[in-house]
């Protein structure tokens, strides 16, 4: 797994060369949330670590809620 600075200066780079406008929701998430997520540690494939579309108390859904033993301890929302 690729050191957190090693995965920015990925992004970054990448980044530069897209069009304006092309960082939907959807987008920033592949590209930018989930690959620094897993430098951080985090299973992005495990949804018992990491839970995309959580829904809170009132019904709203966060992106991501990161768990620890099965309980969130940290949500992620992504904007484009």
């Amino acid at each position: 797994m690729p050191d957190l600075g090693t995965v920015v200066d990925s992004i970054v780079v990448k980044t530069k060369s897209y069009a304006t406008g092309a960082f939907n929701e959807q987008n920033t998430c592949a590209v930018l949330v989930e690959p620094i997520l897993a430098a951080l540690g985090w299973d992005t494939g495990d949804v018992a670590c990491v839970d995309r579309q959580y829904r809170v108390y009132d019904g709203t859904r966060l992106d991501y809620a990161l768990k620890l033993a099965g309980k969130p301890v940290v949500f992620v929302e992504a904007k484009g």
